[in-house]
């Protein structure tokens, strides 16, 4: 093989390595931070849902009559359960309340693909 040849190959694995790294770590990283930033927009969204919900819960009454829903929710059920779904990449989250032993509500997030890692 000519060594202009070999410059040339060496040179192009050089330049095409940098590409490759980028694409096998970066990109992938990038994607799971987008989905992290998108359940965290979800559960910033669905807060004044939930404070209406933990008031109708505290004073024990119906849940029917809450508007308006933020753009991830989906479902809210009778006993307060809310159900989110991203708008993107279509997570689903369940936020369920339950009533402390001083009357607190609290929400506990359930995400469909595990817990959110930060």
């Amino acid at each position: 093989m000519s060594p202009a040849r070999l410059a040339f190959i060496q040179g192009f694995c050089a330049a095409l390595a940098p590409v490759l790294l980028f694409t096998l770590l970066v990109i992938p990283q990038y994607n799971r931070y987008q989905q992290r930033a998108e359940i965290s927009h979800a559960l910033v969204t669905a807060r004044p849902l939930q404070n209406q919900i933990a008031e109708k819960l505290k004073n024990q009454q119906p849940i029917g009559s809450i508007l308006p829903y933020p753009t991830a929710t989906t479902r809210i059920s009778a006993d307060g359960w809310v159900l989110l779904t991203t708008p993107r990449y279509q997570w689903q989250i369940i936020l369920i309340p339950s009533r402390q032993a001083n009357g607190e509500i609290t929400w506990e997030p359930y995400f469909e693909h595990g817990e959110l890692q930060r």
